[in-house]
């Protein structure tokens, strides 16, 4: 896939949207369990990302400066489970977000006086 290095394609920025609806619903920082749960919440299920597809595209989004992520070592036991990623938005996200959302929506049809609408 030919595209720009710092352009969303649609999983990308249905990620980002679902991490912004965890921050909005109070958590500041997730792992990639609870954005695929809220990418499927948020999409009615149209999109069930697979787990590689969802690894691979977060780290993009990483790598674009859009999630910052650092590992947490649970705490107490050694059987308490082994690191996790945890992850939150970062840098200019919503001006991705809003970039893609502008190349998505088609143009509104322009007044013509002449002779009504014009394409």
């Amino acid at each position: 896939m030919n595209r720009r290095k710092d352009r969303l394609i649609q999983t990308e920025a249905d990620i980002l949207l679902a991490a912004q609806a965890l921050l909005q619903s109070g958590r500041e920082e997730f792992h990639t369990y609870a954005l695929s749960r809220e990418v499927q919440a948020l999409t009615g299920a149209r999109l069930q990302i697979s787990h590689a597809a969802l690894y691979q595209a977060v780290k993009r989004l990483e790598g674009m400066g859009y999630l910052a992520g650092r590992w947490e070592t649970p705490d107490g036991d050694a059987g308490a489970g082994p690191p996790r990623r945890m992850y939150r938005l970062a840098g200019s996200y919503a001006v991705a977000l809003a970039s893609f959302q502008a190349d998505r929506t088609p143009p509104a049809p322009q007044w013509n006086p002449a002779g009504g609408t014009a394409q």
